[in-house]
């Protein structure tokens, strides 16, 4: 998906967000799930870095961070270490220049 840029992170940005409204309309989602969309896109360093790359799609798709939504919300409990690294991105992001947003 990454191959079409902005296009391909809008098509991440909405299996991220159907699988939450899964969650929030049919509890039809396992916890391992998120997990799974942490890791790959969040905390593979290659990943983030790539993802980043296209960062006018991206970033908002990150600071509005779906998977702490769905921590919030009681769908996924991750291990406080995952919860941490990804409250740490979002953070971090938060904090980048306008110019970068």
């Amino acid at each position: 998906m990454l191959k079409h840029g902005f296009r391909g992170v809008a098509e991440i940005e909405n299996h991220v967000a159907n699988t939450f409204g899964w969650s929030a309309t049919a509890d039809a989602v396992d916890p391992w799930i998120y997990t799974e969309i942490s890791k790959t896109f969040l905390l593979d360093p290659i990943m983030f870095e790539r993802l980043l790359g296209l960062e006018s799609r991206f970033r908002p798709f990150a600071r509005r961070s779906r998977l702490l939504e769905a921590h919030n919300r009681g769908y996924w409990n991750p291990d406080e270490e995952l919860l941490a690294k990804l409250h740490e991105i979002v953070a971090g992001l938060e904090d980048c220049a306008p110019s970068r947003v």
